[in-house]
């Protein structure tokens, strides 16, 4: 009879302990995934995501200069060619987070618009110089270079969406994630209650 007491005992025992440690690495488990998909969202998705709106901003400020000088307020584009080195600079440092081929491509074009702005600008500079701010030449760089600008803004609106999106995802798999987790959790320690009073009913 003690035998068998204590052989209960021990097997009882035995169950909850392996209960309590698959419980335990469960939980460890699905909090460092909540862990590591916050710290993508903390530590890349928002920096990307404030870079974008950043290059939004600054080709906004950049669209204000090239007007100025359209409209003869100002002489030089020196000011419109340090803006558009900004968003070169920003979307290198975006491209070296970015690990989507939506998004490095949105990079890539962006970089090719800016070059394009940068060669229209000075090129529409050089024809204001010449006395032809209302020739055919002019206008066409005007054109090119209000083209480049807006593909910028808008190449940089959808890039900012795109990431805008991809951060409420995994918000939405980490609520998905959690919901489940609680879930497990709970019936881990229905199966634990269970096996508290099976081993009472045996020792009993």
């Amino acid at each position: 009879m003690a035998m068998s007491f204590r052989s209960a005992r021990n097997t009882g025992l035995f169950i909850l302990l392996l209960i309590i440690f698959i419980e335990s690495v469960f939980a460890y488990l699905i909090m460092a995934g909540n862990s590591k998909r916050l710290t993508d969202i903390i530590a890349v998705d928002e920096v990307k995501l404030r870079s974008w709106y950043d290059v939004s901003e600054i080709i906004t400020d950049t669209k204000d200069r090239l007007y100025d000088y359209r409209l003869g307020r100002t002489d030089v584009v020196a000011s419109i060619d340090l803006l558009i080195n900004r968003i070169i600079k920003e979307v290198k440092s975006i491209k070296e987070l970015a690990t989507d081929e939506q998004e490095l491509a949105s990079i890539d074009e962006i970089t090719e618009a800016a070059i394009r702005f940068k060669q229209a600008i000075y090129a529409y500079e050089a024809e204001v110089r010449e006395g032809y701010r209302g020739g055919t030449s002019a206008k066409e760089m005007e054109v090119i270079a209000i083209q480049a600008a807006d593909r910028i803004t808008q190449l940089g609106r959808d890039a900012a969406a795109y990431v805008s999106q991809r951060i409420g995802e995994k918000n939405r798999d980490i609520i998905r994630v959690s919901d489940l987790s609680i879930k497990t959790l709970a019936f881990v320690l229905l199966l634990a209650i269970g096996a508290v009073i099976i081993v009472s009913f045996f020792m009993a």
